[in-house]
């Protein structure tokens, strides 16, 4: 009976250095993939230790500087209270940081490419059209009469920021700009 006893402590030993093997993995990969990586980790740890670590050095360290990005317009139907089509233009703006890029790139300038003095800078044609799909995506399942007073179009500039931050894996979405907003 020892000998079973023996051989069930072992596996069970097994089975719980595997899990937390695998837990460690796991969040070594989301940290990596989701922008964070060791130089974020190692950046928040000085942070908090109080070795030169204040909120704006720490994001600055992990994040490219600020960029204000223009969507497009949108036109897209919402439903009213009736359930009859609607229709909504909004032309869309957002404030990004790129991740993981050098803080000390001129502003302005993405990895993606130095942008003439002129030209507005832009997100690279993928995530332009990730972008713009998870924008048409919110905007069309909005309701009319949600969208009427300032409190819904607070709630929807919420709603398109949390949803672009995940479309977008190179880029930390910071707010977003409705700039032009008509409903019929």
């Amino acid at each position: 009976m020892r000998h079973r006893d023996s051989r069930a402590g072992k596996m069970l030993l097994m089975l719980a250095l595997g899990g937390a093997l695998l837990a460690a993995g796991g969040a070594f990969a989301f940290l990596h993939f989701r922008g964070g990586g060791a130089d974020a980790q190692a950046a928040a740890d000085a942070g908090e230790n109080g070795e030169g670590g204040t909120e704006e050095q720490v994001r600055a360290q992990t994040f490219g500087p600020e960029q204000t990005l223009d969507l497009g317009e949108f036109l897209v139907n919402v439903l009213d209270r009736s359930d009859v089509l609607r229709y909504l233009k909004a032309k869309v703006s957002v404030v990004v940081q790129e991740i993981g890029a050098d803080p000390e790139r001129a502003e302005g300038e993405s990895s993606h490419g130095s942008k003439a003095k002129d030209e507005a800078p832009q997100l690279p044609p993928d995530e332009h059209r990730l972008a713009r799909d998870a924008v048409v995506e919110v905007l069309s399942s909005q309701r009319f009469e949600e969208l009427r007073d300032d409190q819904g179009r607070q709630h929807l500039r919420k709603l398109l920021q949390q949803r672009l931050d995940q479309a977008l894996k190179t880029y930390r979405v910071n707010q977003v700009l409705i700039t032009d907003f008509v409903m019929q």
